[in-house]
């Protein structure tokens, strides 16, 4: 039978190659185990006969070992194949819940974005809520504010249209005091103002003002206010009335001022009113004062000219006349034969320590003379001061900063 077999060489390959060694029988098995235990059933053995029959004993003993092999893993493979379709199936299980997660991630996401321009919303229409509610505060404030303003307005436009008819009176009187009245002292000046202009005024019946024909009214109160009497002070001047008066005259006239100043305290307000480099002080005895002073001239400084005499040097004639020469939209002055660039910001003031100075015509139509010589209250005023702060230096420094203070506070009251 064995030779029947193997006499188709190709058909016996085929046979043995699709042997299936996972299905022997175990009858067959046991049939075969005995041979198998035979000494002379292997390959060396078996090759001193027959190479062919060596060969096919390896395959015999193979086949066996295979199915034995076979028959102890195959319930290992199917128990990993198992493992491996619940293991598939819990991956799917997993892809899908993953999947359902990341869903819910994104609608989380959606509505954390949705929760937190809700938020931002809010917290912008609340932000703007509270912007109307300032504004509106504001503006009730406002309102509130400018139904007294318009009391103040009222008052004002009511006060306007009286000073309206006494305007030329007022004016007049006004223009005349700053313009001539700056040399004498307080009792002739109260004299001229209140016996000779007023009058006059009143008899030629020139409308005037209520309050100054009764007096109410000084001539530094219609001049000056409460804060330009409080920045002046501060800046060092005598707060006694004619001293006031001189300081109006200084800061209004149309022509240069000069100061009649022996005791220096018209000089010692000047300095103040123009701190720093503001203030150029020249003094004629000085070799260079004329370039100086035409220094001045072209670059619109300040000047101060202390100490003059009775002769004022003639090459300042045309600075005090103001002889300026317009040519096109320039200014030109002619000083000591050569003509110079004119700064219309140049501003002069003149001092003299002379008490009793004979000035020539001509210089009071140069310039408004105002005498700044000390009155006896303002003296009193002064000796006080020094008497208290050589006792008490303490108790003059707190007058100074109160009287400072309430300078300030009067500024900032009528500002």
């Amino acid at each position: 039978r064995a030779q029947s077999m193997m006499k188709n060489v190709d058909a016996f390959k085929r046979e043995l190659e699709n042997f299936k060694a996972e299905e022997i029988d175990a009858s067959l098995l046991k049939m075969v185990a005995p041979i198998l235990q035979k000494e002379y059933f292997n390959q060396a053995a078996m090759s001193k006969i027959s190479v062919a029959a060596a060969n096919l004993c390896v395959w015999v003993v193979a086949i066996v070992q295979y199915n034995a092999i076979y028959k102890d893993v195959a319930p290992k493979m199917a128990a990993a194949a198992e493992a491996e379709e619940e293991h598939a199936g819990a991956m799917a299980i997993l892809k899908k819940v993953e999947e359902q997660v990341a869903a819910k991630e994104a609608q989380l996401k959606k509505v954390t974005d949705e929760l937190q321009a809700a938020i931002e919303e809010k917290n912008a229409v609340e932000r703007d809520a509270q912007a109307c509610q300032d504004r509106l505060a504001l503006a009730e404030r406002l309102v509130g504010g400018l139904s007294d303003e318009n009391k103040r307005w009222s008052l004002g436009v009511e006060n306007l249209q009286k000073k309206q008819h006494t305007l030329v009176g007022d004016v007049l009187l006004q223009a005349a005091f700053v313009s001539y009245i700056g040399a004498f002292n307080m009792l002739f000046r109260k004299e001229l103002w209140e016996k000779c202009w007023l009058s006059d005024l009143i008899e030629k019946e020139i409308p005037v003002s209520e309050n100054i024909k009764s007096l109410e009214l000084a001539p530094k109160d219609v001049l000056t206010t409460v804060s330009d009497q409080a920045v002046w002070a501060n800046e060092g001047l005598p707060v006694d009335s004619i001293s006031i008066e001189n300081a109006a005259i200084v800061t209004l006239c149309s022509r240069w001022p000069l100061m009649i100043d022996p005791q220096q305290q018209g000089i010692k307000w000047i300095k103040n009113h123009h701190p720093g480099d503001e203030l150029k002080v020249i003094n004629l005895n000085h070799p260079r004062f004329l370039s100086q002073i035409i220094r001045a001239v072209e670059q619109g400084q300040t000047v101060l000219i202390e100490n003059v005499s009775e002769n004022i040097d003639p090459t300042l004639d045309p600075i005090l006349s103001r002889a300026i020469i317009k040519k096109g939209r320039s200014m030109r002055i002619r000083i000591a034969g050569e003509e110079k660039d004119y700064d219309p910001k140049f501003k002069l003031y003149l001092q003299t320590k002379l008490s009793n100075p004979n000035y020539k015509p001509e210089l009071f139509a140069q310039c408004t003379l105002i005498n700044f010589i000390v009155t006896e209250s303002g003296l009193e005023e002064q000796l006080l001061a020094l008497v208290v702060n050589d006792e008490k230096p303490e108790l003059e420094e707190t007058k100074r900063a109160l009287m400072r203070s309430i300078n300030d506070y009067m500024v900032s009251l009528n500002d």
